[in-house]
């Protein structure tokens, strides 16, 4: 189990595992006029909220609220964790090797004011993910079959005078990797 007030980086695969415990690749459902074609970062984000999503579910997260506003960067989501706690998480994703991390912006400040409005928790998570196969390029296509790791999950801590990241401090209480991983199977 990872207590989440450490601050050690989660770094779990998002994918489905076998019995050996090896990650397989999800493959990007998209329409067919869609297939092979590159993908924006907003539709990079959106694909990463999407893998993310069954990581909350499992820990028994409830999606209250969903911002996907070009605006505002990657998406962000309201879910209630299962103490009842709301927590406004902003969910990025990048294409390996890119790590996504947080920096305080602007963009940083409006979800930050979001979070506030909600009377939520801010939180972080970092997505990154990879082409399965050895000849994927830079570009990110729809159809295209990928790992995706998720690096760190932490909430991000404020006051009048800095902005920094630290442990969760317990949103989703312990997360059992183990229970996580038998759901994938």
């Amino acid at each position: 189990m990872i207590n989440l007030n450490s601050k050690i980086p989660i770094m779990t695969y998002l994918n489905k595992l076998t019995d050996n415990d090896i990650p397989m690749p999800i493959t990007h459902i998209c329409k067919p006029e869609r297939l092979c074609k590159d993908m924006t970062g907003l539709e990079l984000h959106e694909f990463g909220l999407a893998l993310f999503m069954p990581f909350l579910e499992v820990q028994n997260g409830k999606l209250k609220a969903l911002n996907m506003n070009p605006e505002n960067g990657a998406p962000h989501v309201l879910v209630e964790n299962p103490q009842k706690l709301l927590l406004y998480i902003w969910v990025k994703t990048d294409l390996a090797p890119n790590i996504p991390v947080f920096v305080p912006n602007d963009i940083y400040d409006v979800i930050a004011k979001i979070s506030r409005e909600y009377k939520a928790r801010l939180c972080f998570a970092s997505i990154t993910i990879s082409y399965a196969s050895k000849d994927g390029n830079l570009i990110p296509k729809f159809g295209g079959e990928y790992y995706a790791v998720l690096n760190e999950f932490e909430e991000i801590r404020t006051n009048k005078f800095a902005r920094s990241i630290g442990a969760c401090d317990g949103v989703f209480g312990l997360i059992s990797l183990s229970v996580y991983s038998t759901h994938l199977r």
